[in-house]
């Protein structure tokens, strides 16, 4: 199931005009209604694409990432934006660098198709994430242009199954998408999880 990561070379694609066509971070972001006074982690936060503007919406972002030059674009973003409420952080994969239920809800957007032990990163997922607290899942749906191969794309039931193993229950999933003439181009599923 692993897939490959996401090469910082390409970090600019990340904060392009066409990503921001295609998944308007705050359009998405609404679907999981962010409330203020809540702690929230990213994991996978790349550049910010997602976090920064959820900091302004709730109290506190852990933003995690493998890659320290990702976190380096994140920081200069940071102080280019002003934000003070993101905290950048080195994680690995599989161990997040967070207390046991330290926050209210994680964000995973287009990650969990990366990841190359999904049992055993949303398990330590469960683990830092506060018991009725919620997993926000983007994906890829299995059709559209734009995103990772086909072969590394998960389903909803995938995702479902894994969350499931985790002590995640589904609570609301929505989709995303972009059509032209009624053709879909680029597709997204949103599945937001309780932890049991």
């Amino acid at each position: 199931m692993a897939g490959h990561k996401y090469e910082v070379e390409k970090a600019g694609h990340l904060e392009g005009r066409l990503r921001r066509f295609l998944a308007p971070p705050n359009a998405l972001l609404s679907r999981f209604v962010p409330l203020p006074g809540e702690i929230w982690a990213e994991v996978g936060v790349g550049t910010g694409f997602f976090a920064i503007p959820l900091a302004a919406r709730v109290e506190k972002v852990h933003a995690l990432d493998l890659n320290e030059k990702m976190l380096a674009l994140l920081r200069r973003n940071l102080l280019e934006k002003q934000v003070q409420n993101i905290e950048a952080v080195k994680s690995d994969e599989s161990t997040l660098p967070l207390p046991d239920s330290s926050v209210d809800a994680v964000l995973l957007a287009f990650v969990l198709h990366e990841v190359d032990e999904p049992e055993r990163f949303l398990a330590e997922v469960a683990r830092i994430t506060r018991t009725g607290g919620r997993l926000c899942v983007i994906e890829f749906t299995e059709s559209g242009l734009f995103g990772p191969p086909q072969d590394e794309r998960l389903t909803t039931q995938q995702i479902n199954d894994l969350a499931a193993g985790a002590g995640f229950e589904s609570s609301r999933a929505w989709s995303w998408q972009r059509r032209l003439l009624g053709w879909k181009y680029f597709g997204l599923a949103g599945i937001e999880y309780r932890k049991l």
